[in-house]
């Protein structure tokens, strides 16, 4: 049950008192996950990441977080956001696997 960025204001409505409204617009909860035939390419900047495990009413939370690159000017800070409850996590996984067999 994830939710996109168009429906933050529900989720919203459900945080904990301890976020800050502003919480739920500066990420997004991943929803689906589905492969795509495309052309893709390896991208030529690596960046850091760090993960946490949130712990809500609803469920485990699955917080990954990727930085800024090293060419960035100012002090590492957090680029992107992105959270997976269980069942986003599950089709993730799922791609992993296809991705990496030896997993």
């Amino acid at each position: 049950m994830g939710l996109s960025l168009s429906r933050c204001t529900g989720l919203t409505k459900r945080l904990p008192p301890a976020f800050p409204s502003w919480f739920a617009r500066s990420m997004a909860r991943v929803r689906s996950i589905a492969r795509k035939a495309q052309d893709a390419r390896l991208h030529p900047t690596e960046v850091d990441a760090t993960y946490q495990v949130l712990r809500t009413p609803a469920g485990a939370l699955f917080q990954l977080s990727t930085y800024g690159s090293d060419a960035r000017a100012s002090e590492p800070k957090v680029s992107q956001t992105i959270q997976f409850d269980e069942t986003a996590a599950r089709a993730l996984l799922g791609a992993l696997r296809e991705a990496f067999p030896t997993l």
